[in-house]
């Protein structure tokens, strides 16, 4: 069973004690029903996370349904209130979280997400009557203008938790860095908020968009200190940004040679080489001054921006396609003996994770061993 108390509505009557009372011993009652109704959501939340293949995490879109909403006139006192057009369904706002984002720049969303207007519009009307003095006043007060009732009645009803819960504790949520910096619970599918009047909200969509190349990738800030979550996340991240299956293995094969043999975006060599691509030999102070700026515009302390793991992707990728020295077009020998010309059209449209390796070993990391031979006109760089 869950915590039966946070489905107490509270809020009792204050000027008359009887039906204080009264309110009470429905409240109690309500709780108890909504607690054996949470037992049979949480279930059905399971059900549909076996069925579920992708796209756990909401987003900032997420599209949310109330259990208590509906779409009939209602008549809470003595005026008919209407349901407006599509307010079965209400667009979910990201207020608390602004740097975790998936590959198409939408903030993942927390359990603080949680406030009336700012993060979760009202519904069109709710099933549930008035049972409060402070909603008949309102709903009184709404009655006096044609305007208002048009809204529906949820608006004038809604009250919700502070927090969502998430239904299916085994699931392990990610954190991520509140407004203030303190780590925050993401919310998923299996997520719901309660409104104390009665309703459970609960997301129909988890808000990805369609990109060009399909539905985006989740795509979560990883623990730095998890090299599988590090190389989980450059995967992800890379495949977003458009390069084949081949090209990112070429990457991360790269990538994990050059971290130290553990994807860890911290990784300096006694040579001042530094991060998951070893920025060095002079590039590592633009690294340094950019890590800066993006740690500002992210509320990070400026010293840990070049740690970041998604900066360092953001701008790998940004000097991959306009850093004046990010990539050099060079040979290199393959294992039979052939050489490869080390461009970026041949990296992106190779067929084999060997190819795509060596050349952005050979362009983009400039790591070879001994002296480049010359050979056909051309300088070939040993590897």
């Amino acid at each position: 069973m869950g915590d039966g108390s946070k489905y107490l509505e509270g809020n009792y009557s204050t000027s008359n004690p009887f039906i204080a009372v009264g309110e009470m011993f429905e409240d109690l009652k309500q709780a108890q029903e909504l607690e054996n109704l949470e037992d049979n959501m949480t279930a059905y939340m399971q059900y549909l996370k076996e069925k579920r293949e992708e796209h756990h995490y909401l987003v900032d879109g997420a599209v949310l349904r109330c259990t208590h909403c509906t779409m009939e006139p209602q008549t809470p006192l003595n005026e008919v209130f209407e349901a407006p057009e599509g307010s079965n369904e209400v667009i979910l706002k990201v207020t608390q979280n602004s740097t975790a984002k998936n590959g198409a720049e939408q903030c993942f969303a927390t359990i603080k997400d949680s406030k009336k207007f700012y993060n979760v519009e009202p519904f069109g009307n709710c099933m549930n009557p008035p049972d409060r003095e402070k909603e008949k006043k309102a709903l009184e007060l709404a009655e006096q203008s044609e305007e208002l009732r048009k809204l529906g009645t949820c608006r004038y009803m809604m009250e919700l938790n502070d927090k969502w819960d998430n239904m299916i504790s085994a699931n392990g949520y990610e954190n991520v860095p509140g407004e203030n910096g303190k780590p925050l619970e993401t919310i998923t599918m299996e997520s719901i908020l309660f409104c104390r009047h009665g309703g459970f909200i609960y997301p129909t969509n988890s808000g990805y968009i369609m990109t060009e190349n399909g539905i985006e990738e989740e795509l979560m800030l990883p623990d730095p200190s998890d090299p599988q979550a590090v190389k989980e996340y450059m995967w992800k991240f890379f495949l977003n940004a458009g390069f084949s299956e081949y090209a990112v293995a070429g990457i991360l094969g790269n990538v994990y040679v050059e971290s130290n043999k553990r994807f860890d975006p911290c990784a300096v060599n006694s040579s001042g080489y530094y991060g998951l691509f070893q920025w060095g030999n002079g590039r590592e102070k633009d690294f340094f001054e950019q890590g800066k700026v993006w740690a500002r515009e992210n509320g990070l302390p400026e010293d840990e921006g070049w740690k970041n793991v998604q900066f360092q992707c953001e701008y790998a990728l940004e000097d991959y396609y306009n850093g004046a020295d990010g990539w050099l077009d060079r040979y290199v020998k393959r294992e039979d003996g052939t050489i490869l010309e080390g461009t970026k059209d041949n990296f992106e449209n190779a067929q084999n994770t060997s190819d795509t390796t060596l050349a952005w070993g050979i362009s983009y990391e400039r790591c070879y061993d001994g002296k480049p031979e010359e050979e056909n006109g051309c300088k070939v760089y040993p590897r």
